[in-house]
Formats: C-alpha cells, sequence, structure tokens
C-alpha cells in the first residue's frame, strides 16, 4: 500500500468514527424539529440540523464518499424550499426526511462494508442508525 492510500484509509476511517455520532445526533435534531411548536425552538432545531448536514457533507468530500455527499445535499435540498412555518404544518416532509436520513445510514455503511475489517472495530452504521430510528 503506497502513502497516498495508507492516508486515505485512516481518513476514511477517522470519518466513520467521527460520522456515527454525528448522524445520530442529526436524527435527534431532526426529531427534534419535528416536535417543536414555537418559531424560536423551530429556528433553532433548523440551524442545528444545517450545520450538522454541511459538517458532514464537507467531511465526505474529503474522503471521497460521493454517495454520502450526494444524500446530504438532498437532506439540505428538501429542507431548503420549506418555511419554517410550514414545517409544523407538512408532516409528509418528516417522512420524506426519515426515508433520506435513512439514505444517508445506508451510505454511511457502504463506506464500511469498503473499510478492511481490521479497521471497523465497532458495530455496523446500519444496525447503529437505522436500528435506532425515532419513533
Amino acid at each position: 500500500m503506497n502513502t497516498y492510500d495508507h492516508f486515505r484509509r485512516s481518513l476514511q476511517a477517522e470519518f466513520k468514527r467521527k460520522a456515527h455520532p454525528q448522524v445520530r445526533a442529526l436524527w435527534a435534531d431532526l426529531e427534534e424539529l419535528e416536535e417543536a411548536t414555537d418559531g424560536h425552538t423551530r429556528t433553532v432545531a433548523l440551524r442545528q440540523v444545517h450545520q450538522r448536514v454541511y459538517a458532514l457533507e464537507h467531511a465526505a468530500h474529503a474522503v471521497d464518499a460521493h454517495e454520502l455527499r450526494a444524500v446530504s445535499k438532498l437532506v439540505l435540498h428538501t429542507l431548503g424550499g420549506v418555511a419554517h412555518e410550514r414545517l409544523a404544518t407538512h408532516p409528509e416532509l418528516f417522512a420524506t426526511l426519515e426515508q433520506t436520513m435513512t439514505k444517508l445510514a445506508g451510505a454511511l455503511y457502504s463506506i464500511e462494508a469498503e473499510m478492511p475489517v481490521s479497521e471497523r472495530g465497532y458495530q455496523s452504521t446500519h444496525a447503529v442508525l437505522v436500528g435506532s430510528l425515532p419513533d
């Protein structure tokens, strides 16, 4: 393995370790957003969702995780055209976001599948993220 491949795998392994908690926190933020009843809480939750998704998207770009980056953009696109007030009155939006987040977990899982077994050492992404979906 050359230096570049070793560096890339090292970045991917670090990304994988850091992405797990980030995606779990994103699920929690989306749940908080769905349950928000006032404009201030909704604004704060929406801002947090955007920050987490941007961070994931940029980190995914750094490790050439194209599918994860594309799904991150889909989350932003889904939220992008929606006014804060409409979030409370459009429950179908959260069904779409749940499907998109499941795709995000699948994209993260696909990165894990590409990693050597010696670099994993933790529960699979699919089990951790999809298994802990909010009710």
